[in-house]
């Protein structure tokens, strides 16, 4: 089964392109803003484990002052996420109380994505999945994404996280390869998913782009494609006999053996 998932996968991945570029206004940031995020990113390589871990508390508390559009500058989200590899729960949290004031500013920004990517990345192991606060981060991040997913699909930015968001709901990490930059499905993790109703979701996401004639052109679809492929990734793991029972399904309706007069 997994090779046949790694043959549709590969098959997709073909259809992919370079994004489109940005949609989201300029924002520029001071300079003094940048050098503090800069300098407390290059102390925390400086300091004893004790100091670290108040720095980095003072740091994202500023984060949380300031706001989440500091984070538009890519020396800021450079520095943040710096400290999010090592952040404790309470330093997650303030992350995302920060980011959830407007989800949509975080998922459409070229660099602020970086740091909702990684934060979630972080809250999916353990303990902090398990932190209440959390999963209620979760859920509201969750059901906005599922509230606008149509309009971010065909956004440069926000289709990058749409790949977070399927892992998230789902409780599935899938790794990339570091030589292809390709999905890796023998590389694949399970864990909490954030998601109460992911059965219910997956379901709802194969319906809507697996099991249905326009499968065909979200293949080849450069912002649409990524997204379907780690779908079959996700779904394939997590609810694998409905995947096996409808792979036949999924593969006439991407037209993956379609004779096409463009091919040579």
């Amino acid at each position: 089964m997994k090779c046949i998932v790694l043959f549709v996968f590969l098959y997709l991945d073909c259809f992919c392109r370079l994004s489109t570029p940005s949609l989201m206004p300029s924002v520029v940031i001071d300079r003094g803003t940048c050098k503090y995020y800069a300098d407390r990113a290059e102390h925390l390589d400086k300091i004893t484990s004790t100091v670290d871990r108040s720095t980095r508390s003072s740091t994202l508390l500023t984060f949380q002052k300031d706001g989440w559009k500091v984070a538009v500058s890519p020396k800021v989200c450079r520095s943040l996420e710096k400290m999010i590899h090592e952040a404790d729960t309470d330093g997650l949290i303030v992350l995302l109380k920060s980011l959830s004031k407007s989800w949509d500013g975080a998922i459409t920004s070229k660099f602020c994505r970086h740091v909702l990517q990684k934060t979630w990345r972080r809250c999916q192991s353990e303990p902090f999945c398990n932190d209440l606060l959390v999963q209620d981060f979760a859920r509201n991040f969750l059901d906005h994404v599922t509230s606008n997913l149509e309009r971010y699909l065909n956004h440069s930015h926000a289709q990058y996280t749409l790949r977070y968001y399927l892992q998230l709901a789902a409780g599935v990490q899938v790794e990339k390869d570091p030589l292809t930059n390709t999905y890796d499905v023998e590389n694949v993790t399970l864990c909490t998913p954030l998601d109460q109703n992911y059965l219910e979701t997956l379901n709802n996401l194969s319906q809507r782009f697996l099991l249905t004639t326009e499968l065909h052109d979200y293949a080849r679809n450069e912002l649409v494609s990524p997204f379907i492929q780690l779908l079959l990734i996700v779904i394939s793991f997590r609810t694998h006999s409905n995947f096996k029972g409808s792979l036949e399904t999924v593969m006439a309706n991407a037209g993956l053996f379609l004779y096409s007069k463009n091919q040579t």
